[in-house]
C-alpha cells in the first residue's frame, strides 16, 4: 500500500536537469527519508483504526455487499479526517500546506484510494452510489463531533482552571470533596482540564488518585472537577444552554472512559 506511493514520491523528487549537483540528491534523499517516516506515522495509525497492518500482506477475506461497502466508506473518511486537520477549504488555502510532506502524502494516498474503488465498482450499478452516500454520512457525524470538540477547547483556552483558592472557596460547603482535595489533586485536576483529550494523561491522573485514595478520592475529585467546569460555563456567553449541556457532558464523557476500569470506576 505504502510502497506505491513511496515510489512515486521518490520519483518525482529525482525530476532533475543532468547538471544537479549531489546538493540535489542530498536533498533528494532527504525528501524520501521523510516521505517515509511520515508514511510508517499514518501506517500506524491506519493499523489502530482498522485493526490490521497495510504494511503486511494481505490474507484472502469474504464480505458481504454491505460490510463491503462500509469497510470502503470507512477507508475513504480514514484519509479525509487526516486531510481535515489541515482545514484547506479553498483553493486559497493551498499555500499554508503545499509544502508540507505529511500533507503531500495524504493528499495523494486520499485520491489513489477513492479512485481505486470508484473503479473496482464502476461497471456495478449503485455500488458507488452507495459507498458515496455512507462517506457522506460518516463525514456528517465527524463533522459534528469536531465541532463540539473544538467548542471544547475553545472554551478551556478562553477560561483557565481556577486556583486552589478558589476551588476550595467554591466546594467549601462540602465536606467530603474539601477533604479528599489537596493541592497535589488540584494539580492534577489542572492538568487533566488542559490536556482533556488526552486519554493516556487522563488515566494516569486516574490511577495516581486511586492509588493514593482509592474509589473515595477519584469520585470527590470528579465531583469537584465538574463542579468547576460548570461553574466556568456560568461565565460563557453566546452559547445556548443546550451548547453549554453538550460541552458539559462531552467533558464529563472523556474522563469518565478514561478512568474506566481503574479500581473499581465503572462507566
Amino acid at each position: 500500500m505504502g510502497i506505491r506511493a513511496r515510489e512515486a514520491y521518490y520519483n518525482k523528487s529525482n525530476e532533475t536537469d543532468s547538471n544537479d549537483s549531489e546538493s540535489d540528491d542530498s536533498n533528494s534523499y532527504d525528501f524520501y527519508m521523510k516521505i517515509l517516516k511520515v508514511e510508517e506515522e499514518i501506517m500506524d495509525l491506519y493499523e489502530h483504526e482498522f485493526g490490521y497492518d497495510p504494511r503486511e500482506p494481505k490474507t484472502i477475506s469474504f464480505y458481504t455487499e454491505e460490510e463491503t461497502i462500509e469497510r470502503h466508506a470507512q477507508n475513504i473518511v480514514f484519509w479525509r479526517k487526516l486531510l481535515a486537520e489541515y482545514d484547506v477549504k479553498e483553493p486559497n488555502d493551498i499555500h499554508k500546506v503545499k509544502t508540507n510532506i505529511r500533507w503531500q502524502y495524504i493528499t495523494k494516498k486520499a485520491d489513489e484510494t477513492a479512485l481505486t474503488f470508484y473503479l473496482n465498482y464502476k461497471h456495478i450499478e449503485g455500488v458507488n452510489e452507495r459507498i458515496g452516500k455512507r462517506v457522506s454520512e460518516l463525514m456528517n457525524e465527524f463533522n459534528e463531533i469536531n465541532k463540539e470538540n473544538n467548542d471544547i477547547k475553545n472554551f478551556i483556552k478562553s477560561y483557565t482552571y481556577p486556583s486552589y483558592e478558589e476551588v476550595i472557596n467554591l466546594i467549601r460547603g462540602n465536606v467530603a470533596m474539601c477533604a479528599e482535595y489537596g493541592e497535589l489533586n488540584h494539580k492534577w485536576m489542572e492538568k487533566l482540564y488542559n490536556d482533556i483529550f488526552d486519554k493516556n494523561k487522563i488515566k494516569v491522573i486516574g490511577k495516581l488518585i486511586n492509588k493514593r485514595g482509592g474509589m473515595t478520592a477519584m469520585d470527590e475529585n470528579f465531583s469537584t472537577f465538574m463542579n468547576v467546569v460548570r461553574h466556568l460555563l456560568k461565565r460563557v456567553e453566546n452559547k445556548t444552554n443546550e451548547e453549554l449541556n453538550i460541552i458539559q457532558s462531552n467533558i464529563y464523557n472523556e474522563v469518565n472512559t478514561a478512568w474506566d476500569n481503574i479500581g473499581s470506576w465503572r462507566m
